[in-house]
């Protein structure tokens, strides 16, 4: 938004005596300008409550503050944010652990079917892929019901 005082101009249309306000309110007008804006105000009584209101929002923003939260404060906020990284790289871990031995499980016992030349090629493949896809659905409802048996919200509850 360019300043009045940079346009030089010192006479103030209605369309924008609100930039003007904020000007005078941010220090950036002339004297010239300033007594304009004076004028303005004196001649309109509901533009000059406008105008203390805008200076008290002012006031309040300057001069507000944020509260420093306490040490104990932040020390349980990075605890918070350890316990989930923490928890979140265990769960992607153990997926992979096991994801990884029922894998090795699966071809321990159907060795001699996958590597059977007689069956064809692409059933052996959708066998595979069938018992990887059952062994990453096992894993992951088995970490869901974990998840959900921890979080029960009416576990508490008696009937």
């Amino acid at each position: 938004m360019n300043s009045p005082e940079k346009n030089g101009d010192t006479s103030i249309s209605a369309d924008n005596i609100h930039q003007w306000l904020m000007a005078e309110l941010d220090g950036e007008v002339s004297d010239a300008q300033r007594i304009e804006i004076q004028r303005w105000l004196e001649s309109d009584p509901a533009l000059q409550k406008e105008y203390e209101a805008m200076k008290r929002t002012r006031e309040l923003t300057v001069t507000s503050r944020f509260k420093e939260p306490s040490p104990e404060v932040w020390d349980n906020y990075w605890q918070g944010v350890f316990r989930r990284v923490e928890r979140g790289i265990g769960w992607i871990l153990f997926s992979i652990g096991a994801i990884v031995l029922m894998f090795y499980g699966a071809w321990e016992i159907g060795r001699s079917w996958f590597t059977d030349s007689s069956i064809p090629l692409w059933i052996r493949l959708a066998g595979g892929s069938m018992v990887a896809g059952g062994t990453i659905l096992m894993v992951s409802i088995i970490r869901e019901r974990l998840f959900l048996h921890k979080n029960e919200r009416y576990k508490d509850i008696q009937r």
